[in-house]
């Protein structure tokens, strides 16, 4: 009969040697499916835009539109006011499974092999808020309609995630094949994510000549990507378990900076539309604090450190069209690029990490957008448009690491209802995709000392992923 101390042992093991990859560490801002599809490709805002896939660059002519292509503010002849909402639920499902080697676990010449996999990994996360606002107003200026805007946007923040799983270990005797025992242990990790980056702006836009729009806009990024986090692993095989392990951590990434925005917008006839956007990098000035307790079988010790350095986030542009073969229907499509292989976070000791990473290799991410619009008129100056888009984003990077560059990709529905001065607009976005990790061996160095672990074998690693965003906007022209 094997001995209860040696289970304990073996199982403990085999799940703290794995820990990093069973919880995304969650003050890592690129590590959350969520948090990351929104950094990927940073989108701008609102429920028109958002509502035909995002692909508005050569269209944008709304309140909205210096979050995608400040060129489109020129089209506006009346001040207004906007106010955009937004909601997202998400939701990542993991999928892994390890082989383990223990040599002389018992007795000489007694080897286990443990097989590591999990049960209801999923992991849920809720982010909501005002995502935009503004105040927009024309004036003519040298015979020409110029238009400033002030405004605020949330690029992008940390959602709230609780993730609860049961991690399951399975020895058997390699000698035999014999099934010696299975230990089944819950735990559950849970975040506040509490962080944001937002960009406080002004934007100008004027037209050029007839159907050619220039506009910019001064953007100050603020970044404050906090988080305070508690991971639990309960003790094994045990009704109603006590905890066994317990970490409480807090991170604070601050920096902030400016950015600026340059766009083109040329209406060919009335029918054909082309659009182009440039948002310059920045590099700023950060701080990085961290800080853990952990308690494990009993014993508690703590940590924490500070350090200071550079930022540099990178460079993003993107080019649209659009075709009006009616005048009520609108069909347009993007292509858009972020630089995030050039994301990356020196400190003061000149040591690189990728940012917003913070570990993982980052790809340059690409997307591409895709969406129509379809304006019914239902009289005394009501319109009621619809609207649909699909889209595929690449994403920064891979959250098992290596290589192999995931793509998510979606569809959205919307519609809206404009009376006189007054536009709602509705949007419900749907994004799916999933992260395969890297199969092989990251650890065989067999020896002769008991109760070792000699050899780590990766069978399956994935993640899948998916969310829905509903957003709500509202503009009012004076």
């Amino acid at each position: 009969m094997k001995t209860m101390r040696v289970q304990v042992f073996l199982t403990s093991a085999a799940i703290l040697l794995f820990l990093p990859l069973f919880t995304p560490v969650y003050g890592q801002a690129g590590q959350s499916g969520a948090a990351k599809q929104q950094i990927s490709n940073i989108l701008g805002s609102g429920a028109r835009a958002l509502g035909m896939g995002g692909a508005f660059i050569a269209i944008a002519d709304d309140a909205t539109a210096a979050s995608w292509n400040p060129a489109g503010l020129a089209i506006l002849t009346r001040p207004e006011v906007s106010l955009v909402y937004s909601d997202i639920d998400s939701q990542e499902i993991y999928d892994y499974d390890y082989a383990f080697l223990f040599t002389d676990a018992f007795a000489p010449g007694e080897d286990l092999a443990a097989n590591l996999t999990e049960l209801d990994d999923i992991a849920d996360s809720t982010d909501s808020g005002i995502d935009f606002a503004s105040a927009t107003w024309p004036a003519q200026l040298f015979n020409r309609n110029v238009v400033t805007q002030l405004s605020y946007r949330r690029i992008f923040s940390l959602p709230d995630l609780v993730n609860e799983w049961t991690e399951v270990i399975t020895f058997t005797d390699v000698a035999t094949g014999e099934v010696l025992f299975t230990s089944r242990s819950p735990a559950r990790f849970e975040t506040d994510g509490g962080g944001s980056v937002d960009a406080y702006s002004v934007s100008f836009a004027l037209p050029i000549v007839r159907g050619l729009n220039v506009g910019a806009t001064v953007n100050y990024v603020d970044g404050s990507l906090g988080s305070r986090a508690t991971l639990t692993i309960f003790e094994p095989d045990v009704d109603n378990p006590p905890a066994f392990f317990v970490e409480n951590s807090e991170q604070d990434f601050d920096f902030d900076g400016l950015m600026y925005d340059l766009g083109v917008q040329y209406n060919m006839n009335d029918r054909f539309f082309v659009g182009a956007v440039y948002h310059t990098g920045f590099t700023a000035d950060a701080d990085e604090t961290f800080s853990f307790s952990t308690l494990f079988d009993g014993e508690e010790f703590s940590d924490s450190f500070s350090t200071s350095g550079e930022v540099d986030i990178p460079e993003t542009w993107g080019v649209g069209v659009a075709f009006r073969p009616i005048d009520r229907l609108t069909l347009s499509a993007d292509y858009t690029q972020s630089n995030w292989s050039e994301g990356v976070f020196v400190d003061d000791d000149g040591f690189e990490t990728p940012f917003p990473s913070f570990g993982e290799q980052q790809f340059d991410s690409t997307a591409i957008r895709a969406g129509g619009e379809y304006v019914f008129f239902l009289g005394n100056n009501v319109f009621f448009p619809v609207r649909a888009g699909w889209f595929e984003e690449e994403q920064i990077s891979n959250f098992w690491g290596g290589e192999s560059q995931p793509s998510f990709d979606g569809y959205s529905l919307g519609a809206g209802i404009a009376i006189g001065s007054i536009q709602f607009d509705v949007a419900w976005v749907d994004t799916s995709g999933d992260e395969r990790g890297v199969l092989g061996v990251v650890f065989d160095e067999p020896d002769d000392d008991p109760n070792t672990l000699d050899r780590i074998e990766i069978v399956n690693q994935n993640r899948d992923f998916s969310s829905e965003r509903l957003v709500l906007s509202a503009i009012y022209r004076f």
